[in-house]
């Protein structure tokens, strides 16, 4: 509750304004607040607070701790964060939370070895942090370590039983690594022993198996109506559109494709991967067959992948492959998957084969081979 360590922060440096550790923990609560809802009066205070830390210690590991905090979340300036948790670890090499951080400016550098060895050392250190210990799977993941991943799920679900989270993603491990959906469903079997409400808590990978099973009206029976169960990376309504598009049901895809245009191009979803640019507008346009616009959002989208260097969190590469596929690009859709395939993402190739969207890839000899079709 950042709104509330706000509140009884601004109180404790009030009675003592030499508390440089109340002014490190104020500066770092604003700083999540800012990466939270973007408010510019937040990364003000942000740095209002770690200025008056600095002035205070300025060598207090603490106050460098929420400077690089401050970097990280309010200007993505990775190299500086990366300097200032270097200076927390030189002082407190066993610091968890400052390992973490170092581990994720390197997966979004790309340098997804050193970012593992990271938050493994973090996770050791702090064993009952549960986002530093499912940090370590999401990782292996994206290096197709499957098997680890997998290991380092059920090392969670021992550390943390009843945790819903655990299974989550090793249901989706199962997923990418086999693409189909046995083994998934045996690890929500697994979950529902355990996990209460299982069936709500993971709409979004049980829409996904009914979409790997062709089943595609339970696909739709599980997806809410209301809310926007995002799944791995693209909103509710375009998952339905595009569900509806492999039922060749096109005047319910057009229906949905509106309304997340209407929904993106007004801006009533404005968060970072909702805006113009980010992808999501561009496959709503591409689902109408509007390519000029279509076009026009896959540019952006290229141009704003040239200069974000997150390159493990980065969904655009997927997006673009989304937006191409509909606007019948085909070719540029694969030489999207070929990047996702061979230079690093969650897709495997069992994933990308068995997945319906690219269905109508299949006669294309590039993807065929790229994927194994023809073995």
């Amino acid at each position: 509750d950042y709104t509330g360590a706000v509140k009884l922060l601004n109180e404790a440096v009030k009675l003592d304004p030499d508390f440089a550790l109340a002014h490190a923990q104020l500066s770092r609560a604003h700083s999540n607040l800012y990466w939270t809802l973007k408010t510019q009066t937040h990364l003000n205070k942000a740095k209002e607070a770690v200025d008056k830390a600095r002035g205070v210690d300025p060598d207090l590991p603490e106050v460098h701790l929420a400077l690089g905090h401050y970097y990280y979340h309010g200007h993505r300036k990775d190299e500086d964060a990366l300097d200032e948790f270097d200076i927390v670890l030189k002082a407190q090499p066993s610091n968890d939370e400052a390992l973490a951080f170092t581990c994720y400016v390197q997966r979004k550098q790309g340098k997804v070895e050193e970012a593992l060895a990271s938050i493994r050392r973090a996770s050791e250190i702090n064993p009952v942090n549960r986002t530093w210990a499912m940090d370590i799977p999401e990782l292996l993941i994206y290096l197709k370590r499957f098997s680890e991943a997998a290991e380092a799920c059920d090392r969670a679900v021992r550390l943390f039983p009843g945790r819903p989270h655990p299974y989550r993603v090793k249901a989706w491990v199962c997923l990418y690594r086999d693409g189909n959906t046995v083994e998934a469903r045996r690890v929500l079997e697994e979950a529902s022993k355990t996990i209460e409400s299982w069936e709500t808590e993971y709409v979004d990978i049980l829409a996904t198996l009914e979409v790997f099973d062709r089943n595609y009206d339970k696909a739709l029976e599980r997806l809410p109506s209301t809310g926007d169960v995002g799944g791995p990376f693209l909103p509710r309504v375009l998952r339905i559109a595009l569900i509806h598009g492999y039922m060749d049901n096109a005047e319910l895809a057009k229906k949905y494709y509106e309304e997340a245009r209407k929904r993106y191009d007004s801006g009533i979803d404005e968060g970072p991967e909702d805006s113009k640019g980010s992808g999501v507008l561009g496959i709503a346009y591409a689902g109408l067959g509007l390519r000029e616009e279509a076009k026009r959002e896959a540019d952006l989208l290229e141009k704003s992948m040239s200069v974000n260097r997150d390159a493990f969190f980065n969904p655009k590469v997927k997006k673009l492959a989304y937006v191409y596929l509909l606007l019948g690009d085909h070719e540029k859709a694969i030489d999207q998957l070929y990047i996702l395939l061979t230079k690093g993402s969650q897709w495997s190739v069992p994933f990308v084969r068995n997945d319906p969207t690219w269905e109508p890839l299949h006669k294309y000899p590039r993807f065929q081979k790229l994927v194994g079709l023809n073995k």
